[in-house]
């Protein structure tokens, strides 16, 4: 059989627990006893598994522990073991020892690690490396399957000494301007070494050796920087020096700065001053400054007027002509400094100060005195005094200067607002106003009232009761100024009656005479009484209207009437006399068709057998008369046109058919013709056809004879029974004539007129042709002969 070394690395964490001086660390012995452990101490506490075990510390403990490996808050040792290869049972070792310090405080260290041992009466070694702590004792014990054997005899022995590790950098408990308290951590080590140097500097010089864990650094600079650093020295050497500590000494209070002086010219309420601040050094670093100023009567309290960095400080809100003490100090982050000296400094003589509000007497409604107390002024006598009045405080004007102490103010309007300011003035100056002061004159009865006149239409279109200008006058006026008191109505005078209205600017005054004048005054009238009367206004009613006259109708045919009417029976006609004529129309509104000073008028294009209503009205100077009763008009019926000449056809034998146009019926009205024939020597036409046909045959003629047709259409009116007959048509001449043949021979038609007397137009229009040939000639015989 071989013997087979096999080797296990594992690692165990130890927690340091820092008990601190004065306090008590309680832990559970191998025995289970209870052992406690007095500060100041560092306390190991393993972890076999590599987890950190659950501390129970007193309330507002605060452990340090030191990180060796990174894994976290731990120191890792290092166990070998060596062991041979056995059965599937594995049992279990765990290992115990005890750490021998110089305080002779032992903590307990478990390692537990599963081998498998070999079956029989082999014996066999075990190699078990640890890193153990420099200097220390240990005993060294076995547990097998977590039952406790008996322990080893005390195995003493001793790991070789080393350098302590590098210690943590101090820490800062107080300072002053002149030292600095440090204080640092418990090492395994036997003296602390302080080192310092100046942040200025790079020169390190040894300040403290010893055993102690607290040091008071005295005799150092003011406001100035140092670095410090701590090492640790025992048996095995001294350790690397900490981190840097870098604190600053505090800085001292400021020193006494230098009295204010005055800077430029002293004021009537506001001066300069300035100062020098204490000697340069560390505690000239960012100081301000406060100013204080006390009054010079007894008792006063002094008042800081000015807190900053500045040497310099405007002080305002002075009274004239006082004298102020002022007095200075300096401040820093380390507190006050003392004060300066003080220095008594008096303002100069100023402007007078605010005057006390007048008083105002309301006399009448249109005068106020107003008077004033004389004001002490600052130092200097008042040279005069000045009123400012006015309705508001954008309207104040200068109404008084001069040294008296009342002024009477005239011409104010009534029940109306105002106010006044003082103002006192001295050879420094004009001091400021005084408080605003209020007055309201009374109330009285109303002003005059201006703008009474006439107008031709009433200005209010409410009225129900018709407007005439022959009994009525329409007035209106400008309402007056009712001083205070709001105007309750209006009285107007005609002649001997006074007519009382509203309180509105127009009125209406009926039941006048036609054609007469009047004499009026209006006033205005408040609860303080009636005003005075206005100037008198004379006006004059205009005539009664013309009343309209007949209507008549002249002319009427069946798309005209011709409208004629007489003078108006009432009032004096005149040129400006005009007649306005009226139609209703088909919404049976009446309309305006004439306008003017005619008599007659003409409507054309009206419809045959209609009835229009009419009536009419004569306007003049004296206004506009009623209209007329309504008169009702008709046009008459329309005659049938009038028909172009028959045709003639001669037909076989003596015989001949005359044809005409055919007209179509007239508004349901039936048309009928009537030919007539003149032959030989007869000297009137004769009646040969009357009916509705359009054609008639002549029989019966004789040869080579002239004869002449001519035919008339014929209206059946269906609601009169009567016949409206048209004009005759031109007529046709013909000549029957033997032939052998039986031909239809168009007959020679000559179309002759018949005769009749020329109508007016026709006779109008050849006048006219005639004179304007004749000036034609005329012009141009003048021409001529020029």
């Amino acid at each position: 059989m071989c013997d087979i070394c096999f080797f296990w690395v594992f690692f165990l964490q130890v927690i340091l627990v820092q008990v601190n001086p004065g306090e008590t660390f309680t832990i559970r012995t191998e025995d289970g006893a209870l052992q406690c452990i007095q500060g100041p101490a560092e306390v190991p506490m393993m972890s076999p598994n590599g987890s950190i075990p659950p501390i129970h510390v007193p309330p507002g403990y605060v452990s340090q522990v030191t990180d060796r490996n990174g894994s976290g808050p731990c120191i890792s040792r290092t166990m070998r073991m060596c062991f041979h290869p056995s059965e599937a049972n594995i049992p279990f070792l765990v290992f115990f020892w005890w750490l021998q310090r110089i305080q002779h405080s032992n903590a307990l260290l478990s390692l537990n690690e599963s081998f498998q041992m070999a079956i029989g009466d082999i014996l066999y070694t075990f190699w078990i490396t640890l890193d153990l702590t420099v200097c220390v004792f240990y005993r060294v014990s076995t547990v097998c399957n977590s039952v406790k054997g008996p322990s080893f005899d005390a195995w003493a022995f001793t790991t070789h000494s080393a350098p302590p590790d590098t210690p943590p950098p101090p820490r800062l408990s107080h300072r002053t301007k002149s030292s600095l308290t440090l204080q640092w951590k418990v090492c395994m080590t036997e003296l602390y070494l302080i080192h310092l140097c100046l942040c200025s500097e790079s020169q390190w010089m040894t300040l403290y050796r010893g055993p102690e864990r607290k040091h008071l650094c005295e005799d150092l600079k003011p406001a100035t920087s140092y670095s410090l650093r701590l090492s640790c020295v025992n048996v095995g050497g001294q350790s690397l020096c900490s981190d840097d500590l870098t604190v600053r000494t505090h800085i001292p209070p400021p020193g006494r700065c230098q009295p204010p002086s005055i800077v430029g010219d002293v004021k009537h309420k506001e001066m300069t001053l300035q100062w020098d601040g204490p000697l340069c050094g560390e505690e000239s670093e960012n100081v301000e400054f406060s100013l204080e100023m006390c009054a010079m009567e007894e008792g006063s309290e002094p008042t800081e007027v000015y807190c900053g960095p500045k040497t310099e400080c405007t002080v305002g809100n002075l009274l004239p002509g006082t004298t102020h003490r002022f007095q200075v100090r300096a401040a820093n982050s380390a507190g006050y400094g003392p004060y300066s000296e003080s220095v008594e400094i008096s303002t100069g003589a100023g402007p007078p100060g605010q005057c006390s509000p007048p008083a105002i007497n309301v006399t009448s409604h249109t005068c106020a005195d107003v008077t004033w107390e004389n004001k002490v002024s600052s130092g200097i006598d008042i040279s005069e005094y000045r009123l400012d009045w006015g309705c508001d405080l954008d309207s104040l004007e200068l109404v008084y200067s001069g040294t008296e102490t009342c002024f009477q103010i005239f011409n104010l309007e009534a029940s109306t607002y105002y106010c006044c300011r003082l103002q006192a003035v001295n050879q420094a100056g004009a001091g400021p106003y005084s408080d605003l002061v209020m007055c309201r004159t009374p109330a009285v009865a109303p002003d005059v009232v201006s703008g009474f006149r006439y107008v031709d239409h009433p200005l209010n279109p409410t009225e129900n009761e018709p407007f005439s200008h022959s009994t009525c006058l329409a007035l209106t006026w400008d309402e007056p100024h009712c001083n205070g008191a709001e105007i309750t109505s209006y009285s107007i005078s005609v002649g001997d009656r006074i007519i009382t209205t509203r309180s509105v600017t127009g009125h209406i005054i009926r039941d006048l005479l036609p054609d007469s004048e009047y004499s009026l005054q209006i006033r205005a009238e408040n609860e303080m009484g009636p005003g005075p009367f206005s100037q008198t206004l004379t006006v004059r009613t205009r005539p009664l209207p013309p009343s309209p006259p007949r209507l008549e109708c002249a002319a009427v045919g069946p798309q005209s009437l011709k409208l004629r009417w007489g003078f108006s029976s009432r009032s004096q006609l005149t040129d400006d006399t005009t007649y306005i004529l009226q139609m209703e129309d088909r919404n049976q509104r009446f309309v305006v068709v004439y306008r003017g000073p005619s008599h007659t008028f003409k409507l054309q294009r009206l419809s045959e057998s209609s009835r229009y209503r009419f009536r009419i009205q004569t306007v003049s100077e004296a206004g506009e008369g009623p209209f007329s009763e309504t008169y009702t008009f008709s046009t008459t019926k329309s005659l049938p046109q009038t028909l172009k000449a028959p045709r003639v056809v001669q037909l076989e034998g003596n015989a001949c058919e005359v044809t005409w146009e055919s007209i179509p019926p007239m508004r349901g009205d039936r048309i009928s013709y009537v030919l007539q024939v003149l032959g030989g020597r007869d000297s009137d036409y004769k009646q040969v056809y009357k009916g509705d046909e359009a054609s008639f045959q002549l029989s019966g003629l004789q040869w080579n004879t002239d004869y002449r047709v001519r035919v008339f259409a014929c209206r059946r009116c269906v609601d009169t029974l009567q016949d409206l007959c048209g004009s005759f048509s031109p007529s046709t001449h013909f000549n029957l004539r033997r032939s052998d043949a039986t031909l239809a021979v168009e007959a020679d038609i000559t179309r002759v007129p018949m005769g009749k007397t020329l109508s007016d137009e026709q006779f109008a229009g050849l006048i006219v042709f005639g004179v304007a040939s004749l000036s034609v000639l005329m012009a141009f015989l003048l021409q001529l002969l020029i």
